[in-house]
């Protein structure tokens, strides 16, 4: 049997529902499970002898425990360092210097298996500009503003905290249609509460000079939607900061577009200074000790001073 990782937001659900679509078209039995949400890392006790990991910006974690599985299929379009090992398959164009929209798409690029589930990946990850890409329309065959709000619906699992509404998203998708997964109801009650949530935050926001900020406590996991809607709306790179997220602390960069911010290089400077940090060229995030979010600011305002 095949153990499927993901990540826990649509990309993620998406590409591993492709990979479960493959792998049911050869008749191989698979399961799914995502890490706990917001911490980066492979779950415990998988014990089967091929495994997939999908939209998790994880390589050295993988190289770790490499040698206990026969084979592994690693996709990412993350910023990562290469996996170099005989039994691990990197699929990463990044590596390469080229920018992929979302995991989705390089998961249906090696396999060949194109399907709406790719598109709605990549709206997942890039918004809007995803209807830019004309395969992404051809695809996907919804019109925007449901295909934003099935986005949204998707997510609402991991804002609120549900593990195991994350997981059964991707057999949901695998199986329904997305004018069926649009009416799903625990979906639409969970984005009534977020919605909420989100308003309140970003009542919080303030800018100032280099960013717009916003300082907030909140055991929903949000701050990504925050600093996202933040960023479209006023056209600014994005500080936000969850300063108790369930005990931890949570700090999230948005690049605007069109902004200068080097975010790879605070990315690359983070983790030379041990933090859990990860993304690409125009967002960061990390998750620390709450005493640890000041450190990780003077960083932060260092690289961008120089």
């Amino acid at each position: 049997m095949a153990c499927i990782v993901h990540h826990w937001d649509t990309d993620g659900i998406s590409s591993a529902a492709i990979v479960a679509a493959v792998l049911d078209k050869k008749g191989a039995k698979w399961y799914n499970l995502t890490p706990k949400i917001g911490e980066f890392d492979i779950p415990e006790n998988i014990d089967d002898s091929e495994l997939y990991v999908v939209d998790l910006n994880i390589p050295e974690k993988v190289e770790v425990i490499a040698a206990k599985f026969e084979r592994i299929f690693f996709f990412d379009h993350h910023l990562q360092k290469r996996i170099d090992l005989p039994n691990v398959v990197h699929v990463n164009p990044n590596l390469d210097g080229m920018n992929y929209p979302s995991a989705s798409w390089v998961v249906s690029e090696h396999f060949k298996h194109w399907s709406h589930l790719s598109a709605l990946g990549a709206i997942g990850d890039i918004g809007e500009k995803a209807f830019e890409i004309p395969e992404v329309r051809r695809l996907f065959g919804m019109n925007e503003k449901d295909a934003l709000r099935l986005v949204k619906l998707i997510d609402s699992s991991y804002i609120v905290m549900d593990k195991e509404g994350v997981e059964r998203a991707v057999k949901l998708l695998f199986q329904k249609s997305p004018a069926e997964l649009l009416e799903i109801k625990e979906w639409n009650k969970n984005l009534e509460w977020i919605e909420k949530e989100i308003e309140r935050i970003i009542s919080l926001c303030e800018c100032k000079n280099r960013f717009c900020e916003v300082f907030f406590t909140s055991n929903m996991n949000v701050i990504s939607a925050v600093a996202k809607r933040i960023s479209w709306e006023l056209k600014r790179d994005v500080l936000a900061v969850n300063q108790d997220f369930n005990g931890k602390a949570q700090i999230y960069l948005r690049k605007a577009a069109g902004s200068e911010l080097d975010i790879p290089k605070i990315i690359q400077r983070l983790k030379q200074e041990g933090f859990n940090s990860g993304g690409k060229d125009e967002v960061l995030g990390v998750i620390c000790e709450k005493e640890e979010v000041e450190r990780v600011l003077e960083i932060v305002d260092e690289i961008i001073k120089n």
